[in-house]
């Protein structure tokens, strides 16, 4: 894949936003994305902390080559791994992921997921 230096600058722009490039989704949030290379990496989810991404979360894959990525979080199905060698998602507009809701105590009670852009939906 080949990306400009615009969709690896974080959207808000400024003297830092360079400083960590990353493939940013539409909501301001680095897309996630693993390989089958049994080492994993991490993903992000919001809420935002002075107009950036915040709490990483780890993204583990133990078994190299395995044509296997194990998903980081229960998204309401059975899988817990998916086929392939590469896994890849947004938090889609909450900056949320997992089974938890993405307005807790709010009146759209959805799932934190239901939004979310995913490579193995």
């Amino acid at each position: 894949m080949e990306f400009r230096l615009k969709d690896v600058t974080h959207p808000s722009g400024g003297a830092n936003s360079t400083n960590a490039l990353a493939f940013y989704d539409p909501w301001g949030m680095p897309y996630a994305f693993c390989f089958d290379n049994g080492v994993g990496g991490i993903y992000y989810e919001g809420p935002f902390q002075n107009g950036r991404p915040s709490n990483p979360r780890p993204w583990k894959d133990t078994k190299a080559n395995d044509n296997r990525i194990p998903l980081p979080f229960n998204d309401g199905s059975s899988k817990s791994a998916i086929p392939g060698g590469f896994a890849f998602f947004s938090n889609g507009p909450d900056t949320l992921s997992g089974n938890g809701l993405s307005d807790p105590g709010g009146k759209y009670q959805k799932k934190a997921y239901e939004n979310d852009i995913r490579s193995w939906k």
